[in-house]
C-alpha cells in the first residue's frame, strides 16, 4: 500500500509540474522548436507589478519600447524566477488540467520554458467568444497557475516579433519598469476587449500635441508638420509616431474648409494667410486608430515695407509721394495708408498730412526738403513701419544763355559737331540750382562743318530737376 501511494504521489507530481504553466505536455497543435541566438528583443517580466517590458536592441543596445499588463502566478502556483530563452510557438494551445479544474484554450503561444508559457487570458472553449470577463479583469494582479498571462493584443505582439530563442528574465521589483504601468483596459465579457477581430474592439491610439506647437506662423516662415506631435498607444506605454501621417490640410475660404496642397515635404507651405485645419491620423495594428484636428493660423504681424527714394523736382512741382510705396511682407498694399512729414528748406518743423493730401503737395521754393514716410501695418497689433526719410530737391529750371562771342580763331576750330559742342562749352553761361556751370553736359541740334557770325545754335541742357531746358543762343564771331 505505501509503495502504491509513492507512486500514486509521483504521477500527482509529475502532472502538477506538466499542467501548473498552464498546459498538458500532449494539448496542442504544432510546436516551434527554440533558436539557438535571441531575436532582437528582450522581454522583461516583472511578477512583484504584473509588467512585462519588451526591449529592442537598437545601435547596439536594448531600448524599452512597450510594456504590458500580466496576471503571473498566484499564491501556490508561482511563476519561475531567471533567465530562459522561447521555446514553442502555437496560435491557439489547449492549457489546464485536472489540477486546474479542466481545460481551457489560449490565443498566442509562446513557451517561457518547461510547461510555463505566455498566452492570453483563456476562453472555455476554442472560440473567440468565450473567455470570461471576470479572468480578463484581472489582469495586472496574479491570477494564473504559473504562466504569465497577457491580453490577446499583446500575445498576439509576443507571437508575431518574437522569435524562437528570444531571450525572456523573470524577476520581481516594487518598480513596474522603465516604461511604467499601461492603461487597463475591463472586458464585458466574451470578447477579449483587444481582440482585433472583435467587432466591438476597444483600443484606440492616443495623438498628443504639445503646447509649444505654435498655433501661428509668420507669412513665409518655416514651418514643421510633425513637430511637437506624437503618437502613444497608452495601453502599452509605446511611442508609435513613426507610424503618425498627415491625411488632409484645408483653409477656411468662403465659409468652408478647402484646398490640399499645403506642404513640401514636412513643412507647411506658409505663403497664403489665413486659417488652416491639419488632420493628423495614426494606425496601428496593435491599438486601432485615431484622428484629430490641429488649427493653425499663418499671418503677418511685421511691418510694413516702405519704398522711396531721394529725388529732384522742379519748383512748383506737385506730388510729395510720387513713386513712394508701401506693402505688407504678404503683399498687401499699405500705401495708401502712409502718412507724410514735409519739413521744407528753412523749416524748423515738419508739416504731416495724409497720402492723399501729400499727392497735392507743391514744391514751392528751391531747396531741400526732408520727407518722412510712415503706415501702420494692416494686420493686429499693427506694428508701425521704420520710417523712411528722404530728401526732395526742388530747383528752377536751368537757363542758358542767349549768345556767345568768339574769336576769328575759335570760330574756324569748328570743323564738326564734337568741336562746336566743345567751343560752346568753354564759351555758354548756363546757371543751375543757381550756379555757374563749368562745361555744362550740352547737346546742339543739326550738323555743324564750319561757324560764322550771326549763325544760331540750338542748344539743350538737362538740368538738375531733371528736366530739359532748350535755348537758341547767336554766336557772334569777332573780325581779327
Amino acid at each position: 500500500m505505501a509503495i502504491r501511494k509513492r507512486i500514486i504521489s509521483i504521477i500527482l507530481t509529475m502532472t502538477l509540474a506538466l499542467t501548473m504553466g498552464g498546459f498538458t505536455a500532449f494539448a496542442g497543435t504544432s510546436t516551434v522548436q527554440a533558436a539557438s541566438t535571441a531575436s532582437k528583443y528582450i522581454i522583461k517580466v516583472n511578477k512583484a507589478r504584473n509588467v512585462a517590458t519588451v526591449y529592442q536592441k537598437t545601435n547596439g543596445r536594448y531600448v524599452p519600447i512597450r510594456a504590458m499588463l500580466t496576471s503571473c502566478g498566484k499564491t501556490g502556483y508561482s511563476t519561475p524566477s531567471g533567465t530562459f530563452r522561447m521555446g514553442f510557438k502555437n496560435r491557439w494551445r489547449k492549457i489546464g488540467g485536472p489540477s486546474m479544474g479542466g481545460y481551457c484554450y489560449g490565443q498566442y503561444v509562446c513557451q517561457i520554458t518547461g510547461g510555463y508559457l505566455f498566452h492570453s487570458v483563456w476562453y472555455t472553449t476554442k472560440n473567440k467568444k468565450t473567455q470570461p470577463a471576470a479572468q480578463f479583469n484581472v489582469l495586472g494582479k496574479n491570477a494564473s497557475h504559473g504562466c504569465v498571462r497577457l491580453s490577446c493584443i499583446d500575445a498576439k505582439w509576443v507571437y508575431d516579433h518574437c522569435k524562437s530563442g528570444t531571450k525572456i528574465v523573470i524577476y520581481s521589483s516594487s518598480k513596474s519598469g522603465p516604461l511604467g504601468r499601461p492603461k487597463k483596459v475591463y472586458s464585458n465579457g466574451g470578447w477579449d476587449p483587444t481582440d482585433p477581430t472583435n467587432p466591438h474592439f476597444k483600443l484606440k491610439p492616443t495623438i498628443i500635441i504639445s503646447k509649444k506647437k505654435d498655433k501661428t506662423v509668420e507669412y513665409k516662415s518655416s514651418y514643421s508638420l510633425l513637430g511637437y506631435v506624437k503618437a502613444i498607444n497608452k495601453y502599452a506605454c509605446e511611442n508609435i509616431t513613426s507610424e503618425l501621417k498627415i491625411i488632409a490640410i484645408r483653409i477656411w475660404k468662403n465659409s468652408a474648409w478647402t484646398g490640399s496642397d499645403f506642404r513640401t515635404g514636412s513643412k507647411l507651405k506658409t505663403n497664403q494667410l489665413g486659417k488652416y485645419r491639419i488632420t493628423y491620423h495614426v494606425k496601428d495594428k496593435y491599438c486601432g486608430k485615431a484622428k484629430k484636428n490641429f488649427y493653425l493660423s499663418i499671418r503677418d504681424t511685421a511691418k510694413p515695407i516702405i519704398t522711396a527714394a531721394n529725388r529732384t523736382v522742379p519748383v512748383d512741382s506737385i506730388n510729395a509721394v510720387s513713386g513712394v510705396s508701401a506693402k505688407q511682407v504678404s503683399g498687401a498694399s499699405r500705401t495708401s495708408a502712409i502718412m507724410v512729414y514735409i519739413k521744407a528748406p528753412g523749416a524748423a518743423k515738419y508739416k504731416s498730412m495724409r497720402y492723399d493730401e501729400a499727392k497735392t503737395y507743391v514744391f514751392s521754393e528751391e531747396g531741400n526738403y526732408s520727407v518722412k514716410y510712415t503706415a501702420k501695418s494692416k494686420y493686429a497689433p499693427y506694428k508701425a513701419a521704420t520710417p523712411k526719410i528722404i530728401t526732395i530737391s526742388a530747383w528752377k529750371d536751368a537757363e542758358i544763355s542767349t549768345s556767345i562771342d568768339l574769336t576769328n580763331s575759335e570760330a574756324n576750330a569748328v570743323t564738326d559737331n564734337d568741336s562746336l559742342i566743345k567751343v560752346l562749352q568753354s564759351k555758354i553761361k548756363v546757371i543751375d540750382k543757381g550756379s555757374k556751370v563749368t562745361s555744362p553736359a550740352i547737346t546742339i541740334a543739326g550738323t555743324w562743318t564750319r561757324i560764322v557770325n550771326g549763325d544760331i545754335v540750338t542748344v539743350s541742357y538737362k538740368g538738375a530737376n531733371g528736366r530739359t531746358v532748350t535755348q537758341q543762343i547767336t554766336v557772334n564771331v569777332a573780325t581779327e
